[in-house]
């Protein structure tokens, strides 16, 4: 159960990371933040370049709470994104968030809260992004702030996914699509959230047949990112439920649109399905081989999620190949 629920956390954070779009703004910092927003899922150098650059006109402005509070965003959009732990950066925009006068600073706060929900989900602490979301909805909404609201609505399906909450899942979703329409991104990732919270409520067979015929109007839109996450999605569907032969050609389609894209977290859950597709074919070297790359990548994340899946599939596949001592190494680890 400890690891059918890590799955559908990653299936639900990998969906929903590529979801971040800007404001329309003239200004220098809004225009490096709007780049950001649409880079930080397939881009990761470009996006962390452009952290940087936030971070210098932050420092050159040290009492521009705006430029400040940019930063901290488009670094948490990244990470968010790229599924890298951001426990520091919670830490940084909390502490901000406490400092700021309500009354003055509404718009900025708003920003904040989005900013730390989303670091919240990054560290499994649904309850409280839960609320941070909630309060960051409510004051978006008061702004008239439409792209926002939509990113808070995708936000709160994650999270519902996350608790297994089918009914509120559905219900944000069907909100969602009440303010988006099939030209925009956000529709695509509306629908693949809603086959996420299916599987993560063990209704494995819907979430395949939804996503599955929902998959040639996504290939239609031909945006590389979302359908890496599609193809990600369907190939765990089907690796993690004892079907390696029906993983493997979504596998393939993944590996195939990973050259369009730069993805930390995408390319650690490619690592994993193929490792596990090896296993279920007992190909138990080359099942190994991936999984040191995706344990690998885990480390250089920082990500507690796959380090300890990782390290757990290692153990066994050791401790069946007899080599106890390696086997409790990794046990230890997961």
């Amino acid at each position: 159960m400890k690891y059918f629920l890590y799955f559908c956390f990653m299936l639900l954070w990998v969906t929903h990371t590529c979801s971040l779009r800007a404001e329309n703004n003239q200004s220098v910092s809004d225009s490096i933040v709007r780049e950001i927003e649409k880079n930080s899922f397939s881009n990761r150098l470009e996006s962390n370049a452009l952290v940087d650059k936030l971070h210098k006109l932050s420092e050159n402005e040290p009492q521009n709470i705006q430029k400040r509070i940019q930063y901290m965003y488009g670094k948490m959009a990244v990470d968010y994104a790229q599924g890298i732990n951001a426990s520091d950066l919670v830490k940084d925009v909390k502490a901000c968030l406490d400092t700021l006068n309500p009354q003055k600073y509404t718009s900025a706060r708003t920003l904040l809260q989005y900013t730390l929900a989303l670091g919240y989900v990054s560290q499994d602490d649904y309850a409280k992004a839960f609320t941070m979301a909630m309060q960051a909805l409510e004051q978006f909404r008061k702004q008239n702030n439409h792209r926002y609201v939509v990113q808070n609505l995708l936000l709160l399906e994650t999270i519902c996914g996350f608790i297994k909450n089918l009914s509120m899942s559905k219900d944000y979703y069907q909100q969602i699509l009440q303010l988006v329409n099939p030209a925009q991104p956000e529709y695509y990732r509306a629908h693949l959230l809603f086959y996420n919270s299916m599987y993560s409520i063990n209704k494995v067979g819907e979430g395949i047949d939804s996503l599955t015929a929902f998959l040639p109007q996504l290939e239609s839109y031909g945006d590389k990112g979302l359908l890496a996450m599609a193809y990600a999605n369907l190939s765990t569907f089907y690796v993690t439920n004892h079907n390696p032969n029906g993983s493997y050609p979504y596998l393939m389609k993944l590996q195939n649109a990973m050259q369009y894209i730069d993805n930390m977290q995408i390319t650690c859950v490619f690592y994993q399905n193929m490792g596990l597709y090896y296993l279920g074919i007992n190909n138990y070297k080359q099942a190994e081989s991936y999984f040191r790359k995706y344990k690998a990548m885990a480390v250089e994340n920082n990500n507690i999620n796959h380090l300890f899946y990782s390290s757990y599939v290692l153990s066994l596949m050791y401790k069946q190949a007899g080599i106890i001592d390696s086997a409790y190494v990794y046990l230890q680890q997961s």
